[in-house]
């Protein structure tokens, strides 16, 4: 067997999480929302390629990371794929489930499918309105909302995928609990699935990559953080309203879990010099061989 089918053979069928967003450091390492943008393609390009099934939780906004998938799939085509393979799944969580058309479902085609993941059960019974949620202004209460079911979300992402890939990501001016690409690679981590974090735009996946080092990133710490009042007053709110079975918002101990996981709880087929080489490398080429190495490594 030839080394493009055993890789083929590994990854056909496994769902593939992406975790991508703009990163506040692209400009001071250099790059440009398009350097990030050509990272992704070409990574979810080879991971279908290989019969992969992308799996992104994305807002529907125009020209946003979620339409550039779009784009891709509708285009790229894969030679002796089943009718049936789907090459991306789109997961929407409340209240973003509401901004999908009839009109932008139709125009798609059956290589998409998406799912909405709702409200965790305890909100159902509030009667929330996806509109309000949808604005600009929102209150502390409605923040709160954002971050849970932005977690019931994630949650759902989580169980459903193979492997997760992470790049870039806001630290601020989230809706979440934590910065999401933050959220994603803690419960990534937790679950034990394959985890690969490429560190070259910096953001949140280099965050991530301090803490895992036992080297504590300042815009992981509270004070940090609750600068923004906003976010502060959120996670009071969220701290006071929570279920109990819902753990606070507490930035030392989610760097705590971080650094007793350490690089190794990636478990994603890489020894500890290739995980730094996938951190370090700004050579997109590299990013694509190392994810595809470790996925062999795992499922072949």
């Amino acid at each position: 067997m030839s080394r493009s089918e055993s890789i083929y053979t590994a990854i056909t069928g496994k769902i593939i999480g992406l975790s991508i967003s703009e990163s506040e450091d692209l400009a001071k390492l250099g790059f440009g929302y398009a350097h990030l943008e050509d990272a992704k393609i070409e990574i979810a390009r080879h991971l279908l390629s290989c019969g992969a099934t992308l799996m992104y939780g994305g807002d529907l906004r125009d020209n946003g990371h979620t339409r550039k998938l779009f784009e891709l799939v509708e285009n790229y085509k894969i030679a002796n794929m089943p009718e049936d393979h789907k090459m991306l799944i789109n997961v929407l969580g409340w209240p973003l489930q509401q901004t999908l058309t009839t009109e932008l479902r139709a125009s798609l085609s059956d290589r998409i499918s998406f799912a909405e993941t709702g409200l965790p059960s305890d909100l159902e019974k509030e009667r929330l309105s996806a509109k309000q949620h949808l604005s600009k202004d929102l209150t502390n209460g409605q923040r709160y909302h954002w971050a849970r079911t932005m977690t019931y979300m994630r949650e759902y992402m989580t169980k459903e995928n193979d492997a997760r890939v992470i790049l870039g990501g806001k630290t601020s001016g989230y809706k979440g609990k934590y910065p999401g690409i933050v959220e994603e690679a803690y419960l990534s981590i937790e679950a034990g699935k394959p985890t690969f974090i490429v560190g070259a735009f910096g953001g949140a996946a280099a965050d991530v990559i301090q803490a895992l080092n036992s080297r504590t990133p300042q815009r992981l710490s509270a004070e940090y953080q609750f600068q923004n009042v906003l976010a502060e007053g959120t996670a009071q709110y969220y701290n006071e309203h929570k279920p109990k079975s819902c753990p606070p918002i507490e930035y030392q101990t989610l760097i705590k879990f971080f650094e007793s996981k350490g690089v190794n709880s990636l478990n994603n087929g890489l020894s500890e010099e290739e995980n730094k080489r996938l951190v370090e490398t700004m050579h997109i080429p590299e990013m694509v061989a190392l994810i595809l190495k470790g996925l062999v490594s795992i499922y072949g």
